[in-house]
């Protein structure tokens, strides 16, 4: 028998050699169709049928429509990257199809013109000279370091100028937060902001490169000829600034920093702007301006003594003056004593006495003038790590009524000790959320600390289990102890999945607090109280987040049962992702563990996530068995939910094979168990699955009805991400059936979804769209 790579050499030969391709030409040229598009559309026919597959076949096996591969086969459409690639696979012919491909048709990622500087500072008082001195040096240099004391109004300069000046850089302008000073002690990773700044930019997540050096090379690449202004906040050092200079001459980079940067300085040649405090003017007409000209010009003395304190630091001065407007009725001379007398009682807050001590000394006189309630809810808000939080984690964590909580929380918001970033949601100020830290460890004792940071993390992991349930009621989840005193509740569906919306960057913080505080078996629970969430809405970065710290405290605890949880977590972002060899391992890892502790729905969910895989990897006969693993099993403990998941995947698998007939009986099994159920994310999944079946076979109206109906359901549960996938296949029906204007608006909207979220979608979708969004990237 002769081997199939043979038969597939074999093909691409004859299609491409040279007496055949001449014996076609003439043909091809009185049709008006492309010379190079023939010869892949011939190379792939011989192959097909070398096979012995039909159109309908590949079709299936490929997941393009038949209509989009015979136009291919004739030469009326160019072929694409994706499309080679996957015929070379589905017909294992080692990459020749996709060396038939014109270089000059590979697909490119299109360039994004980003916008992403922050809102310019409202109140925004002198600075004249700094913003002169700004203008000179980015004239002759490329990167401008500005640096100064905490306080001192770094970042708001920068804001300031950038703004000003971005008419001047057309291709856009990109902000990252470096956190270098972070009060979580987390400075961001250049890599993973190079990686940000990639896919900003226009390129796919798939394209991004690994490693720092050639995530750099490739930010260099792309902007080459191009003027875009990049602004990083909050630096620590030199080297994590040193990988996003950019190299084209028409770019700028501004830097802020506490420390001065010098290696930029010295070794990249960068300028160096240095913030001092305000001249004693421009803060007395900062005082004034939020106090009153008057009270200013009554006691000039005292308003200057005022300003002196608090160093001419804009931050403190504006923290004073909020003071000094809360009482009215006060004389400046009095604010101005109470200053003076707290300043020696504090330790230095950075690098230099002056800045340390000034800045220090107005949070220390805010925070001293509260009354005890506030100014224990303010010392215990420093041990959280997330972004934000609500009043009831604030509830929690301070051990009070929600009611309790929000007096509090408003009354910190009153003295500019925090800031409410919307409705009942509250954030710390960096500086001023690292100074709390600091009043917790000092006045706070280490076991109502404890006490306190166990209270926030059980109260975030009930709700989070408790909202989830509301999301998916039926999902499998790790079993824990239920909740002291009054248990958290959501109303609804909608209440829920908001709730989740808004603590999305906390729920990866939450966990790594758990595991840094030694709760490991608390860790890994609260990042499976998430699951639901993740799965639904695919926040990847915080999937991913959650689960590696979850996966760390698990084995750091010798839990296997977690390690498990986590594993199988991890396995399906990955396989989500594309990662399809990390999903598998770690799928499999997880099964013998579930086999090890006998848990025998987890190993039966496992071996139906295994089989997922396996399909998506095309090992076709290993998902098959896989899956009808599961499907005994499921059946075996009464599990419906998973019987009806190994129904449906065993439908995709026939589906993937060209076994239309199978497929269908399989998934309609499947939908009649999940809708049983009032599973309506597996119902949308397998209607979706139905319409590609459908199309497959030519119907065009029975698919677009099944896909309409799948799209419905998505869009009642706020499934983005399924939503656009569904969208996809939509749009290839509409154009099967020569649909042209609602196909690109089916396509069209996808791309929005997933261009919100990097989905690994983008690429193809553009692809279909003939979407190039500008000029295209090296």
């Amino acid at each position: 028998m002769i081997a199939w790579d043979e038969v597939c050499r074999e093909g691409v030969q004859r299609a491409t050699s040279r007496r055949h391709r001449a014996s076609r030409r003439s043909e091809f040229a009185a049709s008006g169709v492309s010379m190079e598009n023939a010869s892949f559309g011939v190379a792939l026919r011989d192959l097909r049928r070398e096979r012995g597959l039909s159109l309908a076949s590949l079709s299936a096996l490929t997941h393009y429509s038949k209509g989009y591969l015979s136009r291919i086969e004739t030469g009326e459409r160019p072929p694409t990257p994706l499309v080679a690639r996957r015929c070379d696979e589905v017909l294992r012919a080692e990459g020749a199809l996709a060396g038939l491909v014109p270089v000059r048709r590979r697909h490119q990622d299109a360039f994004r013109r980003p916008a992403q500087l922050p809102a310019a500072p409202r109140a925004f008082a002198g600075r004249a000279d700094a913003l002169a001195e700004l203008d000179d040096a980015q004239r002759g240099h490329q990167t401008v370091v500005v640096s100064g004391p905490a306080g001192v109004g770094k970042t708001a300069t920068a804001l300031y100028w950038s703004h000003r000046a971005a008419r001047r850089f057309p291709d856009g302008c990109l902000f990252a937060d470096l956190r270098g000073f972070d009060p979580t002690g987390a400075p961001a990773d250049p890599g993973e902001v190079l990686a940000r700044f990639l896919r900003d930019l226009g390129c796919s997540p798939a394209s991004v490169p690994a490693g720092l050096e050639p995530r750099a090379a490739r930010l260099r690449t792309l902007l080459d000829g191009r003027r875009i202004l990049i602004v990083v906040d909050n630096a620590a050092t030199a080297d994590q600034v040193r990988p996003l200079i950019p190299g084209s001459a028409g770019c700028r980079l501004v830097v802020t920093s506490r420390s001065r940067l010098s290696g930029l300085v010295a070794r990249d040649g960068a300028a160096r702007l240095v913030l001092s405090p305000l001249p004693e003017y421009e803060a007395l007409t900062q005082l004034g301006q939020a106090i009153g000209g008057r009270r200013v010009a009554e006691e000039p003395e005292a308003a200057a003594e005022i300003a002196r304190r608090c160093g001419y630091l804009p931050l403190a001065l504006r923290i004073a003056a909020e003071r000094a407007q809360a009482r009215p009725s006060v004389r400046l001379a009095a604010l101005a004593t109470e200053l003076a007398v707290t300043r020696e009682r504090l330790n230095l807050l950075a690098t230099t006495e002056d800045e340390a001590t000034t800045v220090r000394s107005v949070f220390s006189w805010s925070y001293r003038a509260l009354p005890p309630d506030a100014a224990r809810m303010f010392r215990l808000l420093g041990l959280h790590r997330g972004a934000d939080l609500g009043v009831p984690a604030a509830a929690a964590l301070a051990g009070t009524g929600c009611s309790q909580a929000q007096r509090l929380l408003e009354a910190l918001a009153a003295v500019h000790l925090l800031e409410e970033v919307s409705s009942g949601r509250y954030r710390f100020h960096d500086l001023v959320g690292l100074y709390a830290a600091e009043c917790a460890e000092a006045d706070e004792p280490a076991e109502e600390r404890s006490a306190a940071v166990r209270r926030l993390l059980g109260w975030y992991l009930h709700a989070a289990d408790a909202a989830g349930r509301r999301i998916d009621p039926l999902r499998r989840r790790a079993r824990f102890d239920p909740p002291d005193g009054r248990p958290v509740a959501f109303a609804g569906y909608a209440e829920a999945l908001d709730w989740f919306d808004a603590e999305r960057a906390n729920l990866a913080a939450v966990v790594r607090h758990a595991a840094e505080a030694g709760h490991s078996a608390l860790a890994w629970r609260l990042a499976d109280a998430g699951g639901s969430y993740f799965v639904l809405r695919k926040p990847w970065a915080e999937w991913v987040s959650a689960y590696q710290a979850g996966l760390t405290a698990a084995r750091d605890g010798n839990d296997e049962a977690g390690e498990a949880w986590m594993l199988d977590g991890l396995a399906a972002v990955h396989r989500d992702l594309g990662s399809l060899d990390e999903a598998l391992e770690n799928c499999e890892r997880a099964l013998v563990i579930w086999r090890r502790v006998g848990d025998r729905a987890a190993e039966c969910a496992c071996l139906n996530d295994l089989g997922d895989i396996c399909r998506t990897l095309g090992r076709t006969a290993t998902a098959l068995a896989r899956l009808r693993e599961a499907l005994a099993l499921s059946r075996e403990i009464g599990g419906a939910r998973e019987t009806a998941t190994a129904l449906g995947r065993i439908g995709e698998t026939y589906l993937w094979t060209g076994q239309i007939d199978q497929a269908l009986r399989f998934l309609s099994d499947a939908l009649a168990v999940f809708t049983k159920l009032g599973d309506r994310n597996g119902e949308a999944r397998v209607l979706d699955t139905m319409g590609v079946a459908y199309q497959t076979l030519r119907c065009g109206d029975q698919a677009v009805d099944l896909l309409r109906a799948a799209l419905r359901v998505r869009r009642e549960i706020g499934d983005r991400h399924g939503a656009a996938t569904t969208l996809l296949h939509l749009g290839e029906v509409y154009r099967d059936v020569r649909a042209e204007a609602p196909a690109r608006m089916a396509l069209r909207e996808a791309l929005t979804i997933c261009e919100e979220s990097d989905d690994p979608l983008v690429g193809r979708l553009r692809e279909l769209l003939g979407d190039r969004r500008g000029d295209a990237l090296p």
